[in-house]
């Protein structure tokens, strides 16, 4: 590995200008024209990016953003509330319900305070009148 002497670092001066201001919630406004200055001071071989964030008050991961969203060609991203869209309509697929009768023969428990309900093999009209009894309660 080849290691880069003290000698070889370049360092970067404070820019002025660089903080516009702050938004109500603490964060930092950026001038737009000196971070793309910064940015590209960043890109210059042997600086040390680190120590550039530190000069200018930054935090080093913010910079890393800076320099990779300029090295893909992004516009600086800003926080928006999204848009509402209009829903896209949706094809409604209606089936008709499984009928009772198709259900296996089965016996049927119904415990209730009193006693229990047991109905042995019942078709779908028994198991409805029940149903019906039961949501009258």
């Amino acid at each position: 590995m080849d290691e880069i002497s003290t000698s070889e670092v370049v360092e970067i001066p404070a820019l002025s200008g660089l903080i516009r201001g702050e938004k109500v919630d603490g964060r930092k406004v950026y001038d737009p024209k000196v971070k793309r200055e910064l940015v590209k001071l960043c890109l210059a071989p042997g600086v040390s990016i680190a120590r550039a964030a530190m000069v200018n008050g930054l935090n080093a991961n913010l910079l890393h953003k800076w320099i990779n969203e300029h090295r893909l060609g992004k516009k600086p991203s800003r926080r928006r509330k999204a848009k509402p869209t209009s829903p896209e309509m949706l094809p409604v697929v209606v089936r008709p319900a499984p009928a009772l009768a198709a259900l296996p023969a089965a016996t049927f428990e119904i415990e209730l305070a009193r006693g229990k309900v047991r109905i042995n093999h019942p078709d779908a009209q028994t198991l409805r009148m029940v149903f019906d009894l039961l949501g009258a309660l």
